[in-house]
């Protein structure tokens, strides 16, 4: 009988421990994907809406959409948005605003909120046109590759995009390099 319990209290530690494989293999994204996790929970965690203000009012930044390249937006400090996504030719103008909101474990989060409404579809392809994307404000932040104060690309002045540009990466410098002289 003692064979038995030892087999069985094996199996279910087994079971539970078999939980956490994923969360620390190379499955989840890189290296053993913990760093990564903790850096993100970090950054929910510790955003605050003025931090995120901050962080994007006023400011031509990139946006990572992990295979889908990258989305450049420039966001006012009076709450526009405008956005040039991969492969489009124009500049897509919406709103954003910073609010708090429940997680998914009913806990208060500083939230980025995001919408175009013109759009036939929600160009971030999380809602549909025209509704508010609330993610938590910082895993947006954490999926910033690049931020300079100002409109440095003049998305606020274009409504076509000032270059063709596909799903490799790049820099506001290098976008800089690329912007056609007048």
């Amino acid at each position: 009988m003692t064979a038995l319990r030892s087999l069985l209290a094996f199996a279910i530690a087994l079971a539970l421990l078999s939980g956490c494989v994923w969360y620390e293999s190379g499955v989840s994204g890189g290296g053993d994907g913990v760093e990564a996790r903790r850096r993100l929970d970090t950054a929910i965690a510790t955003a605050t809406p003025a931090s995120t203000t901050a962080g994007i009012a006023n400011r031509t930044w990139i946006q990572s959409l992990g295979s889908s390249g990258q989305a450049v937006h420039y966001s006012t400090s009076d709450e526009r948005d405008f956005l040039w996504m991969p492969e489009s030719s124009r500049i897509i103008v919406g709103q954003w605003r910073v609010d708090t909101g429940p997680d998914v474990h009913g806990r208060p989060i500083t939230r980025l909120c995001l919408r175009y409404p013109g759009e036939a579809r929600g160009p971030l392809g999380a809602v549909v046109a025209g509704e508010w994307y609330c993610p938590p404000a910082g895993m947006m932040l954490d999926r910033m590759t690049d931020s300079r104060a100002g409109d440095l690309l003049g998305l606020a002045t274009r409504t076509q995009a000032p270059f063709a540009r596909g799903y490799e990466r790049a820099t506001i410098a290098q976008l800089l390099a690329r912007l056609p002289r007048s």
